[in-house]
């Protein structure tokens, strides 16, 4: 068991319909709504992680809901986001992440940024340039010092993203 929420179940299954029934229905309450599972994911990591776009959105509509909780892993929402994202509104929906306060120079436990995250994201190459633009047009540090000393552009690097060395190092 995974320790989730109704509500967590319903964005892990992708069940957009009954989290759209639960979140205007009232039956969801801040608590809830912001309550971490055994692995310290609230609603919104769950969401990210998924690629649940419609339930990123359905949560990102309610007031209550906390941009800044951390999973075990010191992970923020974001850095979430910025791991999984794969679709065509990642940039809508990771500016909306963003326009509610989620903080772009966020560090988890092993001094990520979410810029870090971007660079290790599998998704087309597209993608990954556009959540490095978006996070650095939003004042990201690209120079950020992760633990082991390492910057986003060593982890590009690494991985053989070509499509952001120059992003990086601009």
């Amino acid at each position: 068991k995974s320790g989730a929420t109704p509500l967590g179940l319903a964005l892990q299954l992708k069940h957009d319909t009954i989290v759209r029934q639960m979140l205007k229905a009232g039956a969801v309450s801040s608590a809830e709504l912001n309550s971490h599972d055994t692995n310290g994911n609230v609603a919104l990591h769950i969401a990210a992680k998924l690629n649940n776009e419609a339930g990123l959105l359905q949560l990102l509509s309610r007031d209550d809901v906390s941009i800044n909780e951390r999973n075990d892993a010191g992970n923020t929402p974001l850095h979430t986001f910025c791991l999984h994202a794969r679709s065509d509104n990642t940039l809508a929906l990771g500016t909306k992440l963003i326009d509610r306060g989620a903080p772009v120079n966020a560090r988890n436990n092993s001094g990520e940024t979410p810029l870090h995250h971007m660079v290790l994201n599998d998704a087309r190459p597209a993608i990954r340039l556009q959540i490095a633009v978006m996070l650095i047009s939003n004042q990201a540090d690209a120079n950020a010092l992760a633990n082991d000393n390492e910057t986003p552009l060593h982890y590009a690097v690494r991985q053989g993203r070509e499509e952001l060395i120059a992003q990086l190092r601009s």
